[in-house]
């Protein structure tokens, strides 16, 4: 896989923001395979379902082979799933109780923990717009991005998952995604006005902010133990053309860009990349149709995962870790 001159394309921000951005309340799909057993898997991956022209979305269980399972939200207003590291708890943020609308989505919305054996759901935030929850390593802690009312300037805020205990690290402005590149420190991505976007590690013992990388892209696919990040790209083209677009992976450490292999088409974009080190991105096949392809560690040939799918938002974007990946 040879590196990548990114310096005549652009990021792919459009699809990829309408899969990660909460207030566009897509329909999202959570791949949930083994809630209990990880020898049986068979709630594999999820999804966030979108019905209505008020755009209710609820959360929806589908098994290894992306067959449709078990809704288990019905509140019309619940997105943004992330799973535990040991595969048990679903962490996810529902505006239910405050103002929504079709255009702007959920007003305020509160992070929310779910136990998948039982199904029992316990609200860790409330009265904030709090999105993309995120699980620390030993599944202590969970971080959100929250955005203050007054300003547009989104902070960063780990929860103690036992307590409820709050901590703000810091906030910005294009502050949109965070991730644990450890137990001790977390990885902001802050968007910038050319499409690209800082990578902000900060410390948790005493909020250090560093800037550890410029992303040619936006809206971040880590890979497991945050090394390496996956963002989707295009061709400049001329007008009224139509752009091929790529997955690349970014190396932290060298800086280095290298595109995965065979992922040029008009629609690729990165999806998950799974505990076991295996990269989800999508692979326009006919008309805005897909596919969604696997490979292995991000350097791997793709091999088609599941075939056939027809929106861009309808598309895994979580992945249980107890669960090996089919195709990995």
């Amino acid at each position: 896989m040879a590196p990548v001159d990114t310096a005549h394309r652009r990021p792919v921000v459009v699809i990829a923001v309408a899969v990660a951005v909460v207030t566009l309340a897509v329909t999202l799909v959570v791949v949930v395979r083994g809630l209990g057993s990880a020898a049986s898997c068979d709630a594999a991956f999820v999804r966030v379902h979108m019905t209505g022209v008020e755009r209710s979305t609820n959360l929806q269980l589908l098994d290894a082979e992306l067959a449709l399972g078990e809704t288990i939200t019905d509140d019309g207003q619940s997105t943004d799933p992330a799973f535990s590291p040991d595969g048990r708890r679903l962490a996810y943020v529902s505006g239910a109780g405050y103002e929504h609308t079709s255009e702007h989505g959920n007003l305020q919305q509160s992070v929310y923990v779910m136990d998948l054996s039982s199904r029992g759901v316990r609200r860790l935030t409330e009265d904030h717009q709090d999105a993309v929850p995120t699980w620390s390593p030993d599944g202590t802690r969970i971080a959100v991005i929250r955005r203050l009312p007054s300003a547009y300037e989104r902070q960063i805020v780990v929860i103690d998952v036992a307590t409820g205990e709050e901590r703000v690290l810091g906030a910005g402005p294009e502050w949109r995604e965070v991730a644990w590149r450890s137990d001790d420190v977390v990885v902001v991505t802050s968007w910038r006005d050319d499409g690209s976007a800082d990578l902000l590690a900060i410390r948790l013992d005493d909020g250090a902010v560093s800037r550890i990388g410029v992303l040619p892209g936006q809206a971040a696919v880590w890979n497991p133990d945050r090394t390496a990040a996956a963002v989707g790209l295009s061709e400049d083209v001329a007008v009224g053309e139509i752009a091929a677009s790529y997955v690349v992976v970014f190396d932290v450490a060298s800086g280095q860009v290298r595109e995965v292999p065979d992922s040029s088409t008009r629609l690729a974009v990165p999806l998950i990349w799974t505990a076991d080190d295996v990269l989800l991105f999508t692979r326009n096949v006919r008309g805005e149709g897909f596919d969604i392809m696997a490979s292995a560690g991000g350097t791997g040939p793709p091999t088609t995962l599941s075939p056939g799918w027809s929106k861009p938002y309808d598309a895994p974007v979580t992945h249980n870790p107890a669960c090996p990946t089919a195709s990995g």
